[in-house]
This record gives structure tokens, sequence and C-alpha cells, in this order.
């Protein structure tokens, strides 16, 4: 897979990606919260259980990957 060369951009545009990229990462973890809750009621694990398993699992995925 080929690198971006950012080199050549703008501190704008890079800050630009930056916050782009942190509020995407913000949403995505609001939505894997509210989801975990759900599956959470769902098998009736509780929510310590649930926490400590699925969203244990789904931030070390990029690791194992």
């Amino acid at each position: 897979m080929a690198k971006l060369n950012v080199e050549h951009l703008p501190l704008l545009v890079l800050a630009g990606i930056f916050a782009a990229s942190a509020a995407l990462v913000w949403v995505a973890g609001i939505q894997l919260s509210h989801t975990t809750d759900e599956i959470d009621a769902h098998f009736g694990l509780g929510q310590a259980l649930g926490g400590l398993i699925l969203l244990a699992v789904a931030t070390n995925l990029p690791e194992i990957a």
C-alpha cells in the first residue's frame, strides 16, 4: 500500500485532516458504546461484562491486524 506524501500540504489542510479524523474516531466510539449497550441488553450480559469483553475486543482489533 502506497503511503500518502503530505510534506507539500499546507498546515491548515493537515489540521483539517486531523480534526476530521478525530471527529470520526469520536463518533465511532460513541456508536460502539451504544451498540455494546444494545448487545448487553439482548444477551443479558450486564454492562460490566459486556464492556469488558466487547469493547476490549473491538478496540484491540486494529492491533491484531
